[in-house]
């Protein structure tokens, strides 16, 4: 609760800065820092999002938004960010670097 945009802003450790920001709220921090969704595609019928924000004389920060494709117990789909390098240009280039493949490799067939 006694977290602030300027105390994550602050945080140079992007470990840290992550945990800060999920105990924020991912939408809530995108939406009050200004982050913008940069692209968005859909990657086995699902919709994946590329988001960056700008940081003043720092690297900017993204991550890749994604539903997951197994529903949890309750029945909803857990939504995820991963942080991902600020080079990708696209969701699916994203999506693919967390599974350490480029995006043309990219090509889930099951999913699990």
């Amino acid at each position: 609760d006694k977290l602030s945009l300027r105390d994550i802003a602050d945080q140079v450790d992007p470990r840290v800065q992550s945990v800060m920001i999920e105990r924020f709220g991912h939408r809530r921090f995108m939406s009050e820092a200004g982050a913008r969704m940069v692209d968005e595609q859909l990657v086995n019928g699902r919709p994946v999002k590329l988001w960056r924000l700008r940081v003043q004389d720092r690297e900017s920060i993204a991550w890749v938004e994604l539903v997951n494709a197994t529903p949890e117990p309750d029945g909803r789909f857990a939504r995820h960010w991963l942080r991902v390098p600020p080079s990708m240009r696209s969701a699916r280039q994203a999506l693919a670097w967390t599974f350490g493949l480029n995006a043309r490799s990219y090509k889930p067939t099951v999913e699990t």
